[in-house]
């Protein structure tokens, strides 16, 4: 009797040890500073995401910076007409969006003479199963802290370096 208890103390003991938390990788580790943007920054705004990234570009026109941008969500997405919510010819194209796997937001990008400018905000976690609700992005652990704003950044850079490359490309006019 007395080793059945034994072993039995050595089996919870032995449960007890392995289920206590472990730090997760996104918690101990920085993303790879390659697939983090310059001239863009992460605020927390009344509880949420708020990413800002702004742009020179000389020699190019307000409207050629807007049908550049245009062009990219035309090509960008399957569905170009479901995704803008509104536009305002040359100087703004609004955006409601998946930023990245099951994370969507909205994507304002605003345009004036050599720079451009894109605001992310509402920035929402809406996982595949029907049985969890949404929540702000805010709230999914893999972003929490200094170090969980570059893991945000890190996930949406496709996105944004995708729409960069799109602007910033030369245009040859005489080809």
């Amino acid at each position: 009797m007395k080793k059945v208890l034994f072993i039995l103390m050595l089996v919870l003991a032995s449960m007890n040890v392995s289920a206590q938390a472990k730090p997760n990788y996104y918690g101990t580790h920085d993303p790879s500073s390659d697939s983090l943007l310059t001239n863009c920054h992460v605020d927390i705004i009344n509880d949420h995401f708020y990413i800002v990234y702004i742009d020179t570009i000389e020699g190019k026109k307000q409207e050629e910076l807007y049908t550049l941008a245009k062009s990219w969500v035309n090509s960008y997405f399957k569905y170009p007409s479901q995704v803008i919510v509104g536009e305002v010819p040359p100087s703004q194209i609004v955006l409601q969006c998946q930023l990245y796997e099951s994370f969507y937001g909205r994507i304002e990008m605003k345009f004036k003479d050599n720079r451009w400018r894109i605001d992310i905000s509402n920035i929402w976690y809406k996982p595949m199963s029907r049985y969890i609700k949404d929540k702000p992005a805010e709230f999914v652990p893999r972003y929490e802290g200094e170090r969980g704003r570059k893991w945000l950044m890190a996930d949406i850079f496709p996105l944004m370096n995708s729409l960069k490359e799109a602007i910033s490309k030369k245009t040859d006019d005489n080809w």
